[in-house]
């Protein structure tokens, strides 16, 4: 259970991305909508916050160049490579199988 919201802007900016989010009830967003109808400065941070969280959901996803995808699936393959491989308190290594899950056809 959230507090009830008063006080002034800064109680209203602390409550704004929850605002947006759809995470408050009836009457915060009521306290909320009735302040910025009151307050320009308020009104602009909801209004350019909203714009903002818009044009991020709208925005897609950036392929990455092939280059890159190749190195950063070489450096994980690596990684996991380094991981199967338990080390002996000598330092030795020590051989173990290991049957990796989920895996498709072929290498990417």
């Amino acid at each position: 259970m959230r507090r009830a919201i008063d006080g002034g802007c800064g109680a209203m900016l602390a409550h704004i991305s929850a605002y947006l989010d759809g995470e408050l009830d009836a009457a915060e967003c009521s306290t909320i909508e009735r302040h910025c109808r009151t307050c320009p400065r308020c009104a602009a941070v909801v209004d350019g916050l909203r714009r903002t969280i818009g044009l991020c959901r709208n925005a897609g996803k950036a392929p990455l160049p092939d280059p890159v995808r190749r190195r950063a699936r070489q450096s994980i393959r690596r990684l996991l490579a380094a991981e199967a491989i338990p080390r002996k308190a000598d330092g030795a290594t020590a051989r173990r199988s290991r049957r990796r899950r989920g895996r498709r056809g072929g290498r990417s």
